[in-house]
């Protein structure tokens, strides 16, 4: 993609409905999405698009189970693992959705100014997911449930990722919320943010991002490899 990560993107966009609801059914066999007619097609495609790049990155798109968008989400996130959810309110009108994320860039809160970096995030919460279930550091599902109840794996990459910037004249002598807070201000909240911060970082920004972002993306390819 020219410097903006390591993947090829996964699709040129979704120029209408039918054409996501075909995809849903075909390739992730989701067969009843929440009705998204009334919002900014646009806006969902580069929503859509940020979120599958970085499945397929990852090889996690046997994860995506389900996307729900409606009026009653009150945030944009990856709930119930694979679950995409997503407010109506962000996605209804693509020129203020997109003025609001620019905003909340330019404040510091998220680590993307764009739909797809807001897909990336969600895409790298499902990731997590997904290499909670392939670990096989788990022998059970009660071990494997509480795992990604607490974000094991995730908050393992950024303490490694952590690790490794430190030693490196960007990190040397910076703490390690400084670190974090240095991707965004949501990423110094909880490292489970910072890794999804941190991913879609990188995905969007490629080697012109966050340092700490790109060693995140690394070390999560590390832990697929195992």
């Amino acid at each position: 993609m020219g410097g903006r990560g390591s993947s090829t993107t996964v699709n040129n966009g979704y120029s209408s409905f039918s054409q996501l609801k075909n995809t849903l059914s075909k390739k992730y066999g989701i067969t009843n999405p929440d009705d998204f007619s009334d919002v900014d097609i646009k806006a969902l495609s580069e929503t859509m698009q940020g979120f599958e790049d970085v499945l397929k990155d990852f090889g996690a798109e046997e994860v995506f189970q389900g996307l729900y968008v409606d009026e009653n989400t009150r945030e944009d996130g990856s709930y119930g693992f694979g679950n995409l959810s997503l407010s109506k309110k962000k996605l209804r009108n693509y020129n203020r959705g997109d003025k609001e994320l620019k905003q909340e860039h330019a404040n510091r809160w998220s680590s993307t100014d764009s739909f797809k970096g807001l897909g990336a995030h969600e895409g790298a919460h499902a990731v997590e997911y997904y290499l909670t279930r392939k670990s096989k550091a788990f022998k059970t599902d009660k071990e494997r449930n509480l795992a990604a109840a607490k974000n094991k794996i995730a908050n393992d990459i950024v303490n490694e990722a952590v690790r490794r910037i430190k030693k490196t004249p960007y990190g040397k002598g910076k703490s390690t919320n400084e670190l974090l807070s240095s991707i965004s201000l949501y990423a110094g909240e909880k490292k489970v943010e910072a890794f999804a911060e941190g991913i879609a970082n990188y995905k969007i920004k490629g080697k012109k991002g966050n340092p700490l972002g790109r060693e995140i993306y690394n070390v999560t390819k590390k832990y697929l490899k195992g």
